[in-house]
């Protein structure tokens, strides 16, 4: 069994146990008909239905203290499509020291997904108004949702989500950031048992040779980096636009861009020798229709 693989199966039987234990979120009720996985007729739904690779739902985590690597590293928390895949990050990883991030995958039942843009759409908490007010707490990651139901994408951001940090908010922001963090888990609970999932595209970026990144805590500080097991990086990558986290970026394809992947996952760095010299190179999975690299 190839390293990414036992990391992902690791990671699902630890999500299998959670998805047992968890209690779903959709509509906020013990009671809740969604809860049984039902795809017959959901109570407040209005059957709605949307394209097939339209994105309907996306939570990003974006900010806080965060080092070079990580930052540039980093994916979606959940990306829901139109006809029921669910993509989501690897429960319970470290995002200051994972790279790649493993993915893990689900498909929800369309009726069921209806039901959850519904009650996203009607919640009040993507209107223009609605405030979650901001923590006097600095150096804090920001949470950053999308919707694209019915109508034009709508987007959210909300500073410091933890519950602990409402305290010295008003009643009101604080019932705001409640009934987020609510929408936010019916999300992940759709389907509380991904599996997992090994990406047919990566993104390789290289970023500046001194950039910061904190080694996995079971990696060797003394150890030699790998040596670059992908395509010629001279053929692979290509300049990134002007203010780009990255220097240059490039894509791989097919079983290629899985093997790739793997071995990064084993890397317990995110440097390697590249003739002779240690380049700090980066690996994404690219989820369904997104782009590889930043255009100008």
């Amino acid at each position: 069994m190839s390293p990414l693989r036992k990391v992902l199966t690791g990671l699902f039987v630890v999500a299998l146990l959670a998805g047992i234990a968890a209690s779903s979120w959709i509509s906020g009720e013990k009671d809740d008909p969604l809860a049984t996985g039902s795809s017959t007729t959901i109570p407040g739904s209005d059957g709605q239905r949307f394209p097939a690779d339209q994105v309907v739902w996306q939570t990003r985590v974006t900010g806080g203290v965060l080092t070079d690597v990580s930052e540039a590293a980093a994916v979606p928390v959940i990306t829901i499509y139109g006809d029921g895949r669910i993509f989501r990050s690897a429960p319970f990883k470290d995002r200051r020291f994972d790279q790649p991030v493993p993915v893990m995958t689900a498909k929800v039942d369309v009726g069921l997904l209806s039901a959850f843009v519904t009650r996203a759409e009607t919640s009040g908490l993507f209107d223009t108004d609605t405030d979650f007010g901001k923590p006097d707490v600095p150096d804090m990651a920001t949470t950053v949702a999308m919707l694209h139901g019915k109508n034009e994408p709508l987007w959210l951001e909300a500073y410091a989500l933890g519950g602990r940090f409402d305290a010295d908010l008003s009643d009101a922001q604080a019932e705001s950031r409640e009934d987020l963090r609510r929408l936010l888990a019916a999300a992940e609970e759709l389907v509380p048992i991904p599996e997992p999932w090994m990406p047919e595209r990566v993104r390789v970026m290289r970023l500046a040779d001194d950039a910061t990144f904190d080694p996995k805590p079971d990696a060797d500080a003394g150890a030699e980096p790998l040596p670059w097991p992908g395509p010629d990086l001279d053929e692979l990558l290509q300049p990134t636009p002007e203010g780009s986290s990255a220097l240059a970026c490039g894509e791989v394809t097919g079983s290629a861009a899985a093997a790739l992947f793997d071995d990064a996952t084993e890397n317990p760095l995110p440097q390697w020798r590249v003739d002779g010299k240690v380049r700090t190179l980066i690996l994404v999975a690219l989820l369904p229709g997104e782009a590889a690299c930043p255009t100008a």
